[in-house]
């Protein structure tokens, strides 16, 4: 859902600040579940197998032992006691309601965009994914813009992601390997992450079948989201790693087919022709290469901008019993 862009605003926080947040396991990778954990409005509660996987250091109570017995018990015992005049599902309603708000916000301005950006580059791919294909979400921005892009309701093949070293290690070779099993994938990466795993391209198994979509923006634009964009001496070339690699050329050593795209309508014919037939295929969308940052800004303002007016759901005074 639209979750990250209704809990980074603080109108959102305000309507969906909740009494009481149970973090199962270790903390989400997410920066608005992040502000929310450093908030310390909500009693948080961690649930964990090992270890102590809280990283704003301020939940009320980390209970570590068997999480599924602890669940089932759990579930068990709010089912029985029922407590609240509050209707349970009025949460969930107010979550939903603004979550769809949120959405129709997005699809309307990505609607709107004369070029093609990565937020509908996201979509198409998303969208061209046939009912058992499988997909792969490279690291830093591919996978955030599934999460804050991706509209799909239908059913689709398993969702797969992978971390190395680096973060960005093997993944062309994952995907490859994902292909192997005879489903066909997709793979949704990051240029850099791209050529990170040029060697990836020579696992291809034949007869499989593998589309990998290179969000082509020429450097990696993770930085230019992080704390240090904020310095304006800060060395950002080293970050952001940006190169001049010829793309088409690393597909054609490997033999592989490649296509460059640079509107929207070109994407969509490309993955229609290429998802799900033989091969390694490799779609480069050439994006501007600052373009990310602030059309997510300004897209997650017009969200709280138009967020309707709603009382702030009650607040949580308990303690655990």
């Amino acid at each position: 859902g639209a979750f990250d862009a209704l809990l980074r605003s603080a109108r959102g926080q305000a309507q969906l600040m909740p009494e009481l947040v149970l973090q199962v396991g270790a903390a989400p990778t997410s920066k608005s579940l992040e502000l929310l954990a450093e908030a310390n409005v909500s009693a948080r509660f961690v649930l964990a197998p090992f270890g102590r996987p809280d990283p704003a250091r301020n939940a009320k109570a980390i209970l570590v032992g068997d999480v599924a017995a602890a669940l089932d018990r759990l579930s068990d015992q709010l089912a029985a006691r029922a407590r609240s005049s509050v209707p349970a599902s009025s949460y969930a309603q107010t979550f939903m309601g603004l979550d769809a708000h949120a959405h129709a916000v997005i699809e309307r301005e990505l609607a709107a965009e004369g070029s093609l950006t990565e937020g509908a580059a996201t979509q198409a791919v998303v969208d061209a994914l046939g009912d058992d294909t499988g997909l792969l979400l490279g690291n830093s921005l591919a996978i955030r813009h599934v999460d804050a892009y991706a509209r799909r309701s239908r059913a689709t093949g398993p969702v797969h992601t992978q971390r190395g070293v680096s973060g960005i290690d093997g993944l062309i070779a994952g995907a490859a390997g994902a292909a192997s099993t005879g489903r066909a994938m997709v793979a949704l990466l990051g240029d850099v992450s791209f050529l990170h795993d040029l060697g990836g391209l020579g696992v291809h198994f034949p007869g499989s079948s593998l589309t990998v979509v290179v969000l082509q923006n020429g450097g990696g634009r993770i930085f230019e989201m992080l704390p240090i964009a904020r310095y304006p001496d800060a060395p950002m070339g080293s970050f952001t790693t940006e190169h001049g690699a010829d793309l088409r050329a690393a597909a054609q050593v490997f033999g592989h087919d490649h296509v460059a795209v640079r509107t929207r309508e070109a994407l969509v014919d490309a993955l229609a022709q290429r998802v799900g037939a033989p091969g390694l295929h490799v779609v480069e969308v050439q994006v501007p290469p600052h373009d990310a940052v602030a059309r997510q800004r300004a897209i997650y303002a017009k969200v709280e901008a138009l967020m309707p007016a709603l009382p702030a759901p009650p607040t949580y005074t308990g303690g655990p019993s």
